[in-house]
Order: C-alpha cells, then structure tokens, then sequence
C-alpha cells in the first residue's frame, strides 16, 4: 500500500474532511480484504504523522473516499517545490535479483522501498496542509522546518537536532575526525525488537585538514535482513549536499540474534571520491 499526494482543488480536501481553518482531518478506510499486518503498519505511520504535522487521522468507511486510491495522472501531482527522495515511505521497493527498476544511482538501491517516514515525506504533509503557515519567526537551520505543535522547536532531517537543527541529535552518537590515518568504529548497539522504532546512531565525520575527501569503508557482517529501505537494521550515509533527502542504506547486520560488531574505517585521501 502506498499513499500518494494529490494536486487537485482545495475542495476535495474540505468535502473529504479537510478543514485548515478550524481543525485539520483525514479520514480513512480499510478495505475489507486489507491483512491485519498492513493495518497495523498504517495505524503505527498514521499515529507518527500525528506527532509531527498539524493533521489527525479519524478512520471512517465511506464509498466516496475510494476514489482517493484510483489512477492519477502525471499533472495531477505537485511536488511542492521539494526534492525528490529514494527514502520516501511513497517509493516502491525493486528485488535485487533481476529488479524491474533501479536508481540512476545504484547507491540508493538499499534505500528504495522504505517503510518509514522520511523527512521530505513529513515536510510534503506539512506543506500540503498548510501546517508551516502556523509558525512566524523560528528560523530553522540545515532544511528543517518549524514544528507545527510547537513553534519553539525544529523538526530536522535525519542527522540533526536541537531546537533549530544545528546541532547533533542525542542519540549517544558523536563526532568523528577523520585523518589521513584509518580509523574504526565499532558499533556494539543492535536491536531486540522487530518493528520500525529501532535503536538510532548519529555520527558527523569531519576532516581534520581542508580540500579532502572522507572515505568510508563499511565491513558486512550479517546480510541476511537486506530488506527493501533497510527496515529490519543498517547504516546510512548522507555524502550529497541536500541533507534533507534519504541517504544511501546498508543493511550491514542482523538485530535479532547475539551482539554483534559493525565495523568501518575513516580515511582522509585528498582528492578521492567516495562514490
């Protein structure tokens, strides 16, 4: 199941239950042959998008809401001025084997297919529902935006926190200075749960001298979870200079079975490209 945006008229959304003006509401629908998996996999997202836009979701079966998933065409959708993003929770996944589609950018194989939210699929919603209007003043930094329920605070892409998006989020991860020296990082924190809301690192990897590149070379220890968007566990890297898309994703190790070590190595090499 995949939601899309629509750029019809704003009076579908108000006929629908969409009302900006006082409180802002999505009604939905299971069909009837929907599994209870997939249900519960739209009620957790649903319950997410509550948390970070303006908008409620109310569950409501009606016949009419049943053209909101019939074919759209190409000019009915806006993407709102926005980049487009391999991590959208909106992109179909592709097999490894024989793929019927692949990124122009074969790094991002392991980022297609995501079941998680991303950040541009969060700043699509709050774009569309005029949820940034609400907020005047906070200047937020690195592509975040003001958070509808709270104006005082950012909501930042994946790789930046604090209050305006300008620091490193509090995920007990750290900064890396990265020398002409090799370097590794033992990453000993797995997960013991099998749904979206794992465990999070956040390293920034800075060079110690000017005018270089970072290589980063990761060690696969247990690719067996390579799943579409790396859902079950893996390592981003966010090397582009738009931070706000999804980066490239390695499903490196498995969260089920003992602790294991991940392991990487940090290079300075001067006029090396990463990818």
């Amino acid at each position: 199941m995949k939601r899309q945006v629509l750029g019809n008229s704003s009076e579908i959304w108000l006929e629908y239950g969409v009302n900006n003006e006082k409180k802002a509401t999505v009604n939905y629908y299971f069909d009837e042959k929907t599994s209870n998996a997939t249900r519960q996999a739209f009620l957790r997202a649903a319950k997410a998008w509550e948390k970070d836009t303006c908008i409620n979701f109310t569950k409501k079966k009606l016949e009419a809401y049943k053209e909101q998933f019939n074919r759209t065409e190409w000019y009915e959708f806006t993407k709102y001025g926005l980049p487009y993003d391999y991590g959208s929770i909106m992109h179909y996944e592709s097999k490894r084997t024989n793929p019927m589609m692949t990124p122009k950018n074969d790094h991002y194989m392991g980022t297609i297919g995501s079941p998680m939210i991303s950040f541009i699929d969060l700043s699509m919603i709050n774009e569309h529902y005029y949820c940034k209007t609400k907020c005047v003043g906070t200047r937020c930094e690195n592509g975040g935006f003001p958070h509808p329920r709270d104006c005082s605070e950012c909501i930042c892409p994946g790789g930046y926190g604090g209050r305006l998006c300008n620091e490193l989020p509090n995920d007990l991860g750290g900064i890396l200075n990265a020398t002409s020296n090799s370097k590794i990082l033992f990453m000993t924190h797995y997960n013991t749960h099998r749904d979206l809301d794992y465990l999070k690192r956040t390293y920034w990897i800075k060079p110690t001298e000017e005018n270089v590149k970072i290589e980063v070379n990761m060690t696969i220890i247990n690719g067996n979870l390579d799943v579409p968007g790396c859902a079950l566990a893996g390592v981003e890297i966010k090397n582009e200079e738009d931070k706000t898309v999804t980066g490239h994703r390695y499903a490196i190790f498995s969260p089920f079975i003992s602790m294991r070590h991940v392991d990487y190595f940090v290079e300075s090499t001067p006029g090396k490209q990463i990818f």
